[in-house]
């Protein structure tokens, strides 16, 4: 799990919307999805200079990966 692990700039403390960053929202997606998980994902998104774009910008790329699953 560590190539998933959480990471933080000092410098520039905002964090990058769902899909710009480096945690493979995919391959959690579709992991959960073979190992029978049916239940609740949540998703958190912390600060961002643009909260509004940021969260508009991760659901759309969260629809996309579990659209995915589906296609």
């Amino acid at each position: 799990m560590n190539e998933l692990s959480h990471r933080f700039d000092p410098i520039a403390p905002h964090f990058t919307s769902l899909g710009t960053g480096v945690v493979d929202f995919g391959r959690i997606v579709a992991t959960l999805a073979r190992t029978g998980y049916d239940s609740w994902l949540v998703v958190e998104q912390d600060a961002s200079p643009d909260p509004y774009a940021t969260s508009r910008a991760s659901r759309q790329h969260m629809r996309l990966e579990m659209s995915r699953l589906t296609s």
